[in-house]
């Protein structure tokens, strides 16, 4: 009796567990949720202690596997809503903060980055013909720097830059994709640039599809860069 009787919960468990899988790959769970909450009112205590806030019930998105929330400061007279993303295993990360993206200063980091663009093509330039572009990518708060703030790689960014570079694909191989590679980021870090990333696309033009990718790799300031790192695609 005992052994039908352990037979029965077995199926039971074999029955409910992929259930309950499913369920919180779509909905998440009450533990996770409950984290996620505790997650971002420690973050917004840190980040924005001069401010009290009120935050509403998450929202699963199963796209990210994370909680959406709404927040809303106390006292605010506009009532302005924000959006909060906590992500991570059982939501123990903030990856989304509208409000820091509302206090960037968008007028200066486009005068900013317009300024390293051109900066950056010009030191790769002689060593790396097949220059098509480079854009970068920085991030500065307002009221950080005045509006007439030159780029300056001193500059004191709230995260290092991110570039993408895109290169001319034509007569060139995976290999010789690591050695621009390099090459770049050598130049780099030889003339004291602080980055997050650097992402290389190669492209070819085709007089039937126009231009599209051929090579794609990226790179940290101390990767290892090797063949196997570069994507090709067809």
């Amino acid at each position: 009796m005992r052994k039908k009787k352990w037979w029965y919960i077995l199926l039971i468990i074999v029955i409910t567990l992929p259930v309950l899988i499913i369920s919180n790959a779509f909905n998440g769970n009450p533990l996770s949720k409950q984290i996620a909450k505790i997650t971002l009112n420690k973050y917004l205590e840190e980040e924005y202690p001069e401010d009290k806030f009120h935050v509403e019930k998450p929202f699963f998105n199963f796209k990210d596997s994370g909680y959406n929330f709404e927040v809303k400061k106390i006292g605010d007279t506009t009532q302005e809503s924000y959006d909060f993303t906590v992500t991570g295993i059982l939501g123990t990360k903030v990856s989304y903060d509208s409000i820091y993206y509302a206090n960037l200063d968008q007028v200066l980091i486009r005068k900013l980055q317009q300024e390293a663009n051109s900066e950056l093509g010009m030191l790769m330039k002689s060593d790396i013909p097949e220059l098509i572009e480079v854009d970068v990518m920085v991030e500065v708060l307002k009221e950080t720097y005045p509006s007439d703030t030159k780029w300056d790689k001193e500059l004191n960014l709230e995260k290092p830059m991110y570039i993408h570079i895109t290169i001319d694909a034509e007569g060139l191989t995976k290999e010789s994709i690591v050695e621009k590679a390099k090459t770049i980021q050598q130049l780099l870090n030889e003339n004291g640039y602080e980055y997050d990333r650097v992402s290389i696309n190669a492209n070819l033009n085709d007089k039937a599809f126009g231009s599209y990718v051929k090579y794609g790799v990226g790179f940290e300031g101390d990767s290892s860069i090797k063949e196997k790192d570069v994507e090709e695609y067809n």
